[in-house]
């Protein structure tokens, strides 16, 4: 199993992409040609896995190479930081907010927040929702938004469907990206009506995402929600 995120921006994807959230956070930043990402609950630097090192990232927050935090979670669920939450976890810390990996059911999901995927966009779409030619007119590339896309960046799960609660995660899954000194965090390709080979965009190291290539699995980190560009809105 594995999933992709992508970070093609068209009028179709515009409102089939929108998470549950979509909010202003005042960044203030232009497009930049970057990777910005999350990480999945159970890679090896996110707080709650502590077999191997001491986590310290919350894998709801966007994260830039060098895992440089661009978009807290807590501004979705302002004022609180939902949980892992590693403000709160601290050693000791006044409360373990860590997912409890191996334990639980799915109905413990709701506890806890795991971005898989987001779009970032220039344009509120909440407000041009009903102008569609506005929009079109808008969709230059700056603005985060593709009338035509052509490429596709690509982010495979290390881990497979049961999730945490086994712990199927990351760290005891069996990846095919990462063990390698190859560029295979990221692949990439062109995907506009044409499929084309992927290669690889960049590495774990490339993202700050270390060792690469892992030295044991318990090493393993995994890029989960994905994008290119960095802009005010964020779906």
């Amino acid at each position: 199993m594995y999933k992709m995120e992508d970070a093609m921006k068209s009028r179709v994807g515009l409102f089939s992409l929108l998470l549950f959230v979509s909010l202003f956070v005042g960044v203030g930043f232009g497009a930049n040609s970057n990777y910005y990402f999350s990480i999945d609950i159970g890679s090896d630097l996110e707080v709650s896995e502590t077999a191997n090192n001491p986590g310290i990232l919350d894998p709801g927050d966007i994260l830039a190479p060098g895992l440089v935090i661009i978009k807290n979670d807590s501004l979705i669920f302002t004022p609180t930081d939902p949980w892992p939450d590693p403000t709160l976890v601290g050693f000791p810390g006044p409360v373990d907010s860590r997912v409890p990996l191996g334990t639980g059911s799915i109905i413990d999901y709701v506890t806890f927040f795991d971005l898989d995927g987001e779009d970032q966009l220039g344009t509120n779409i909440e407000v041009e929702a009903e102008n569609e030619t506005a929009i079109a007119m808008e969709a230059s590339g700056v603005d985060g938004l593709w009338p035509e896309p052509n490429v596709i960046y690509i982010s495979y799960d290390d881990d497979g469907a049961p999730g945490w609660p086994l712990p199927d995660i990351p760290v005891n899954a069996t990846p095919t990206h990462g063990q390698t000194a190859l560029q295979d965090e990221i692949l990439t390709g062109s995907v506009w009506r044409v499929w084309a080979p992927l290669v690889g965009a960049i590495d774990e190291a490339g993202l700050g995402l270390i060792p690469n290539p892992d030295v044991l699995e318990a090493d393993d980190d995994d890029v989960d929600a994905l994008d290119v560009e960095l802009h005010n809105f964020w779906y």
